[in-house]
């Protein structure tokens, strides 16, 4: 049986294409950062939204099969989530 294949909503898509893909780990403040460069919504809580849609997005790799996985470190309080990607 074949599975279907999710597409990325655009706010993954970007938040995909702002993840270093050299394996480098990125923090959620930079990917909050990088994300406000490229919508032109202005948004209440970007850090949590970022969160949510990373989530999501990580879901959507290994639902996907990408030869690819993307990684994040567990939440600690006041310190940033830290996400990288990893070669399958």
């Amino acid at each position: 049986m074949k599975t279907k294949r999710n597409n990325y909503t655009p706010s993954e898509a970007a938040l995909l294409k702002a993840m270093p893909g050299d394996g480098s780990k990125i923090s959620s403040a930079d990917l909050t950062d990088a994300w406000k460069r490229t919508t032109k919504k202005r948004i209440a809580h970007p850090r949590n939204a970022v969160s949510g849609t990373m989530r999501a997005l990580i879901k959507k790799v290994a639902r996907n099969r990408e030869d690819f996985r993307i990684k994040r470190t567990p939440r600690s309080g006041p310190y940033s989530i830290e996400y990288w990607v990893e070669k399958r």
